[in-house]
């Protein structure tokens, strides 16, 4: 999924950092790898172009020894939740424009309010 936002490659991995810290995505979950074959980077998660943002990359979650296998919605959720704590204004995809956007259609389930996003 395609990601615009304002943050750098390491705060996106800190994101997931903290959604499994708080227990919300398996200890298992991992960013796949969405370089092109042959790619140099050391990397996962692939560096795009953005028109809207300073940064975007191209995410995808995986699990541990097999970057294919099934992530929840759940887990994908509380990892963008995470995001959009740090970057309110970030992107997912075409279809979330911002941390509102994000709550109204997920009705909700994923907020952090209230809670330390450090």
């Amino acid at each position: 999924m395609r990601l615009h936002t304002s943050l750098a490659y390491e705060q996106v991995e800190a994101a997931l950092r903290r959604a499994k810290d708080k227990k919300r995505v398996a200890p298992g979950v991992q960013f796949a790898d969405t370089n092109p074959p042959g790619s140099a980077s050391l990397r996962n998660i692939r560096v795009v172009p953005s028109f809207s943002h300073p940064s975007a990359y191209e995410v995808q979650l995986g699990t541990e020894g097999d970057n294919t296998a099934y992530v929840t919605w759940h887990e994908w959720g509380w990892f963008m939740a995470e995001v959009f704590a740090a970057d309110p204004d970030a992107m997912f995809g075409s279809g979330y424009d911002g941390v509102d956007s994000f709550n109204e259609k997920t009705d909700y389930q994923f907020e952090l309010e209230g809670e330390s996003n450090g």
